[in-house]
């Protein structure tokens, strides 16, 4: 028996004072080809318009939307509530300052699916506030070696399943 929603992806985007980032993050999400998505967004303490941009845009979203207030302090703590509230089978994380490109989450279930993994990641762009992006590209797989020199899987590009990987907070 599951207690999450089969094949559905919950999103979870922590935020605080993200009012310059955090519709275009959010905007990202709502042009995914992925359609069983389910956003949890957490605004932690926040004392800018950034829930009231995020709350303006997820009010015409087609997918579930999940919206909190988090008193405590930390993004770990905002990370952990919304794990804690996920229904989908998939996990993502999703910073306020990123934004996805539409065939993302699509392209990371199938592959999820398709190798029959728990968990996947992949390059990533940086776009410089000039306009000029750069692509970041990770290694291929975490090896022994590799997995003590760096964090190899951003929070954007990586998602996990949780039929094969529990929840871990």
């Amino acid at each position: 028996m599951t207690n999450f929603v089969l094949g559905r992806v919950s999103v979870i985007i922590p935020a605080k004072n993200s009012e310059i980032s955090i519709e275009r993050c959010l905007v990202s999400l709502k042009h995914q080809t992925y359609h069983d998505i389910e956003i949890i967004f957490i605004n932690n303490n926040s004392t800018d318009n950034t829930k009231e941009i995020a709350s303006q845009v997820l009010a015409t979203s087609t997918f579930k939307v999940i919206i909190f207030d988090e008193y405590e302090q930390g993004v770990s703590f905002a990370r952990n509530k919304g794990l804690s509230h996920a229904s989908g089978q998939y996990i993502c994380f999703l910073d306020s300052d990123d934004a996805l490109y539409p065939e993302s989450i699509e392209r990371r279930v199938i592959f999820l699916q398709k190798e029959s993994i728990g968990l996947c990641f992949g390059n990533y762009d940086i776009i410089y506030p000039n306009g000029i992006s750069k692509t970041r590209k990770l290694p291929r797989s975490v090896t022994k070696f590799n997995k003590f020199y760096s964090n190899w899987i951003p929070n954007l590009c990586g998602m996990y399943d949780r039929s094969k990987i529990n929840i871990v907070y």
